[in-house]
């Protein structure tokens, strides 16, 4: 059933081959559904949480930034996959948005037709939901060292070694996309 509605969207848009874009368009929707399943669960336990306990604690925060990186993963993807495959509903949106990003949607990234500015945003607005998730996970690191040197009497190895060194790979992680993205940043690689 999803392939026949795929398809029935391509052939209203006429671009490229109906195999390839059909296989593009279902990667883009296989990916926001499995982000919204991810997605609604991390907000059922933060909601659970919330009703249990009134302070913020870690747990919390990692089901918040879990849902946010989520929410930003599958609109990007949705978008991605209705913008591909119908040309009007992509053209309302970049006009929504009042810009042209660059033709990404296309696939092919126009450097001379977009501004800097442009693409930044789209940089940003790419790469902000994979560094939510790189948050994540160093969140869920350091909440389960810290049960665990809680639970054996040894806090002082967590707050001298392993809070450091998750900090330092933060660090670590955005200095090499800084570099990766821009060489000229003022950051030395």
């Amino acid at each position: 059933m999803l392939e026949t509605v795929l398809e029935s969207m391509l052939m209203a848009s006429g671009s490229g081959s109906a195999d390839e874009e059909l296989g593009v368009g279902a990667a883009f929707l296989v990916d926001a559904i499995v982000y919204a399943l991810v997605g609604v669960a991390a907000a059922v336990q933060l909601v659970r949480n919330c009703c249990r306990y009134r302070p913020w604690t870690v747990q919390k925060m990692i089901h918040l930034l879990m849902f946010f990186a989520t929410l930003g993963t599958v609109i990007t993807d949705q978008t991605l996959f209705v913008c591909r495959n119908r040309a009007t509903v992509r053209s309302i949106f970049l006009t929504m948005v009042g810009l042209d990003w660059c033709d990404v949607l296309s696939g092919k990234v126009s450097t001379s037709a977009c501004s800097t500015g442009q693409r930044d945003l789209f940089y940003i607005l790419d790469q902000v939901p994979i560094l939510a998730f790189f948050a994540v996970y160093a969140l869920l690191v350091q909440f389960w060292a810290e049960v665990y040197y809680n639970a054996v009497d040894k806090l002082s190895t967590l707050t001298k070694v392993v809070k450091p060194t998750i900090r330092w790979l933060i660090v670590v992680r955005w200095r090499a996309l800084i570099c990766a993205y821009d060489p000229s940043a003022g950051v030395k690689c």
